[in-house]
């Protein structure tokens, strides 16, 4: 009788394990719909949500380059952070205001930047990662700076420079930001930067300090500024490198940010 009522329970138990590996078979074999997206390949980014993250960026170049700090402002959410190797950390607008009137303040005032989207990875609906380049250059002249247009290269047209149409000096900034999709347009949410150790020329606040040098006359002409940067591989990591107080003497203490963010 014993034996009879272990055939019983073991019968089922078996029937059951190979039912519960059939239905798992047969769900990872399912097919995914056309449409579907796998964690492995994120959806990409939608070129009118692209343009507009471009927008962003040459919204940003022009404030800064007109030294605009209430049009700096309108391209923060209000719940905004910043954390900059060189400024230091702000939250909220209450925050951002002053730290962005010390980069863009007298030490920049004649100054005009640039803003290059190096890549845009989205980060879930109405969320995406963005890499940029900005580049803060010293000019000589006083004209005045074109807004720019739709589809407009950055800088626009007619931007003031140098002698040899070349910026007298450029300091050269990496970051990223967290943009967030308000209507049709994109706002800053989150803030990340730190100077680039190979191609800053300036020392100061705001990566335009009173004291900088010319541009190397081996560097070539480039109608947006955009001077080659080192290679991938010679390149600090964005997420916090250690990097050298002066780019002229790497012997001095480096910087970095406890933890990184």
């Amino acid at each position: 009788m014993r034996s009879r009522t272990v055939r019983i329970l073991v019968v089922p138990l078996f029937a059951l394990a190979f039912a519960g590996t059939t239905l798992t078979l047969m769900a990872a074999n399912e097919p995914r719909p056309a449409g579907a997206a796998s964690s492995a390949n994120p959806p990409a980014v939608a070129e009118e949500d692209r343009q507009a993250i471009e927008r962003l960026a040459q919204g940003y170049a022009f404030a800064w380059s007109t030294h605009d700090v209430d049009g700096l402002m309108r391209l923060y959410t209000p719940d905004a952070n910043i954390l900059s190797a060189r400024e230091g950390g702000a939250r909220g607008a209450g925050a951002i205001r002053p730290l962005l009137e010390r980069q863009i303040g007298d030490p920049a005032r004649d100054t005009r930047a640039t803003i290059d989207v190096q890549g845009i990875e989205p980060l879930g609906p109405g969320l995406a990662l963005v890499d940029v380049v900005r580049r803060a250059s010293r000019v000589t002249s006083n004209e005045p700076v074109p807004p720019p247009a739709p589809g407009a290269p950055n800088p626009p047209p007619g931007v003031p420079r140098g002698p040899g149409n070349r910026p007298v000096d450029t300091d050269v900034t990496r970051g990223t930001w967290i943009v967030a999709k308000a209507g049709d347009e994109w706002r800053i949410r989150s803030e990340r930067s730190y100077p680039d150790p190979h191609t800053c020329a300036m020392q100061g606040t705001g990566g335009a300090g009173a004291a900088g040098r010319p541009s190397p006359a081996t560097e070539p002409l480039d109608p947006r500024w955009n001077a080659p940067l080192p290679p991938p591989g010679d390149t600090p990591s964005r997420i916090w490198p250690q990097v050298p107080t002066s780019p002229e003497d790497p012997s001095r203490s480096p910087w970095q940010t406890p933890g990184g963010f």
